[in-house]
């Protein structure tokens, strides 16, 4: 009888504190963290596959784990080389996990709850170039329009993305319905076509296709950086691409060459972009870049003109267009090439050049 009255009496305790709100939950604590706060990781050396991981542990003077359970929601990291922060309260993945896909020694620091730990300690990645020999470009398919009005903040967002963003993709941007759009067919223009493959019913403009594998209409720096990074690590460059062009006469001569580092089938495709397109109606923008205004017909799709390459092997290429619109000063030239990927067909990477410039194979160090 008394431990019912006992139970009785500690649940309508708890009952009342609930219902008094002053107390979340999540908040709830089994001890109180003793200063000074000590960091380690359970490993000093990472392979750069993006995948293998050194976990970060802080601890508390009495050895307390800071980085289980609610704790970790008032740790956060710190990386030095890259100056990126993440705390365990809304950090998109585990916060005290650590990978990267670039060799070098990285330096972490950890906080609880505002106080730095005593120590840092450094992980050094290696050997990126065993398991990616090319550096990769994600190709971000971005579609929007002049009559957009969300669309600035998709541009505000893609210009705001770290340097390590910027420096591992290229931004094509297809118009819907407006002055800037490139028709598909007689129904609807390139825009249009790739949100009816890659979109869902409730999808609008601005969206991004990254890399024909993955679409979405986020458009926050660190949503970006997220989708870019995913891309570089499920999917490493498999191909190299070099290349020339020259503008004669309004027709534009590529010569491109693609070397595999992995045997497969691969193809490879060619956008022209123009920058500085200044619409002549009303728009939500001043200036529109990045602006597609011609696609090789494999811009989604492998094309019958693929071809198969065996490591280390190399295919040269001619592409060619020819269009009063060409001017070296606006006009930019994107290759990609494609390849099937878990019964996929993805963009393994891709360049953008100006026209009259060469370039080389970039290599990962």
């Amino acid at each position: 009888m008394n431990i019912i009255k006992n139970s009785f009496c500690f649940l309508a305790a708890a009952f009342v504190v609930s219902c008094a709100g002053n107390i979340d939950p999540n908040d709830v604590l089994p001890g109180t963290p003793v200063e000074p706060y000590t960091l380690s990781a359970d490993k000093s050396q990472i392979e750069s596959d993006g995948k293998d991981a050194a976990t970060l542990v802080v601890t508390d003077a009495n050895g307390l784990v800071l980085t289980e359970g609610n704790y970790l929601r008032q740790v956060s990291f710190h990386i030095a080389e890259t100056d990126e922060w993440r705390s365990g309260m809304g950090y998109e993945g585990e916060a005290d996990k650590f990978s990267s896909i670039i060799d070098g020694t990285y330096t972490i620091s950890a906080m609880y709850s505002g106080k730095e730990c005593e120590n840092t300690v450094t992980v050094a990645s290696q050997n990126r170039r065993k398991y990616e020999l090319f550096h990769k470009n994600v190709a971000i398919y971005r579609l929007t329009g002049t009559w957009c009005q969300y669309c600035p903040y998709m541009t505000e967002a893609l210009n705001n993305v770290d340097a390590f963003t910027k420096d591992h993709s290229v931004v094509m941007e297809f118009h819907n319905g407006d002055e800037f759009s490139v028709a598909y067919n007689p129904a609807m223009d390139l825009a249009a076509f790739l949100l009816n493959r890659y979109g869902t019913k409730d999808d609008g403009y601005p969206y991004c296709i990254y890399s024909i594998s993955e679409g979405s209409g986020k458009r926050t720096v660190n949503d970006i950086k997220r989708l870019v990074m995913n891309r570089l690590v499920e999917h490493p460059a498999q191909t190299g691409i070099k290349a020339s062009s020259t503008l004669a006469g309004g027709k534009l001569t590529v010569n491109a060459s693609v070397m595999a580092s992995v045997a497969g089938k691969y193809d490879l495709g060619m956008a022209v972009l123009k920058d500085n397109c200044i619409p002549t109606s009303t728009a939500h923008e001043d200036v529109y870049n990045d602006v597609v205004i011609s696609a090789s017909g494999n811009f989604y799709a492998m094309s019958t003109d693929s071809f198969t390459l065996e490591a280390e092997a190399e295919k040269t290429l001619v592409k060619e267009w020819e269009s009063p619109e060409l001017d070296a000063d606006d006009c930019r030239v994107v290759l990609f090439t494609l390849r099937e990927a878990d019964g996929k067909v993805i963009i393994d990477n891709a360049v953008d050049f100006n026209i009259g410039e060469t370039i080389d194979y970039r290599y990962n160090q």
